[in-house]
């Protein structure tokens, strides 16, 4: 029998492993673009699909459309109160079985307060209890988004997910899949309730 190494023992032993890329697909955020629930993740909306939405966190209603306008890309338009912002990313890296995925993009380009921002994330599978928790973590420029942020999403069922991440403070929320088209998200954002739905459009 072959013996197995320190390291391979260890990871045997904790049941994470890093999966091969998989499909896993980008959610909109409740900004608009693909992220957790304010911070944006290392991937892109796929390519020619799209997704249309809206959302209600910080006292403000938001409509938004998310488009996978080029390979590994996507570009955002997002409109509350006659107030038009726009949002893009492009994913410079693919996740691979040993590497994280990264991207970097803009957030609020039409704004005061647009962020420039770099972030890496990847997927763990945890076999023992079959779920996938998928973590990220960037940097900005200061704007609307803050220095330094970071996110997890941990799916438990193949129609739910819980969502936590740190931008200026704790968020944590809940991304639900009623049908394959449609996501629902209810969060906690700074402390006030937040609620978005989206559905994916082909375009």
């Amino acid at each position: 029998m072959k013996k197995l190494g320190p390291f391979a023992f260890a990871s045997g032993l904790l049941g994470l492993t890093l999966p091969h890329p998989s499909p896993a697909r980008a959610n909109s955020a409740l900004p608009g673009f693909t992220g957790v629930l304010t911070t944006p993740t290392a991937f892109s909306q796929a390519f020619e699909s799209g997704a249309a939405g809206l959302t209600r966190f910080q006292g403000r209603t938001r409509g938004f459309l998310n488009y996978g306008a080029w390979e590994s890309g996507e570009l955002t338009l997002s409109a509350e109160a006659g107030t038009l912002r726009a949002h893009a990313k492009y994913t410079l890296l693919e996740e691979r079985p040993r590497g994280p995925a990264l991207a970097v993009g803009g957030i609020g380009l039409l704004g005061r307060d647009a962020s420039l921002y770099a972030v890496a994330g990847g997927n763990l599978r945890i076999r023992s209890a079959g779920s996938q928790l998928r973590l990220a973590g960037g940097v900005a420029t200061r704007g609307a988004l803050p220095p330094l942020f970071a996110s997890a999403e941990l799916r438990v069922s193949h129609i739910a997910a819980l969502l936590a991440e740190w931008s200026r403070g704790l968020n944590l929320g809940v991304r639900v899949h009623p049908t394959a088209q449609v996501r629902v998200m209810l969060g906690f954002v700074h402390r006030r309730p937040g609620l978005g739905v989206s559905y994916d459009v082909g375009l």
